[in-house]
């Protein structure tokens, strides 16, 4: 009885010592030496042994179980399932050749403008070559080509419905052929 009474009070003043020290572990450090898997050398408890002690199990017993434990898991398995995507990969397609698409219209309408007899003197009289504008035009951003498009298709409807004459229809043509050089350019 003498015994158990020794061993109790040093118990508790190894778990007041650590527990001044680390509070965590006064539980555990109680419970190790009660059931006789952390011991002390002398019977009055040596509290700095004890904390090398504890400090040696966890992290040669405890730490590297955790790891384990942690390690032997999919990495994936508390992650939400595979979604689908918001947009398919067809629709994406789809909407990437009709960008295409419209970009190709865009740039064969500035085309066949400029090589229509009206740009061709356009061209003469501001003294662009061919090649020039040929190079420049596919150069142009979706936005750039979308309006000088808008810009011509808007002057050849005017020019067919007589609004404008020869001359209205030159004064764009050469403004359209000096845009889109100096947007070349500014890059």
């Amino acid at each position: 009885m003498r015994l158990h009474a020794v061993r109790r009070t040093r118990l508790h003043a190894i778990a007041r010592h650590v527990t001044l020290e680390m509070p965590w572990s006064s539980w555990l450090a109680t419970r190790l030496l009660s059931i006789g898997i952390l011991r002390t050398k002398s019977i009055s408890g040596d509290p700095p042994a004890m904390k090398t002690k504890l400090t040696t199990l966890l992290t040669q017993g405890a730490l590297p179980g955790i790891l384990v434990c942690a390690l032997a898991f999919p990495v994936d398995i508390f992650a939400q399932p595979a979604q689908d995507h918001i947009v398919s990969p067809q629709a994406l397609q789809q909407q990437l050749e009709a960008a295409a698409a419209v970009r190709q219209q865009n740039v064969d309408t500035l085309q066949n403008f400029l090589s229509s007899p009206i740009g061709q003197r356009a061209m003469q009289e501001s003294h662009i070559t061919p090649t020039q504008i040929k190079t420049a035009i596919p150069t142009l951003s979706d936005e750039e080509l979308s309006s000088l498009a808008t810009r011509v298709s808007d002057a050849q409807m005017k020019f067919t419905a007589g609004a404008i004459g020869n001359r209205d229809l030159l004064i764009i043509a050469v403004a359209i052929l000096v845009l889109i050089l100096i947007i070349v350019a500014v890059r």
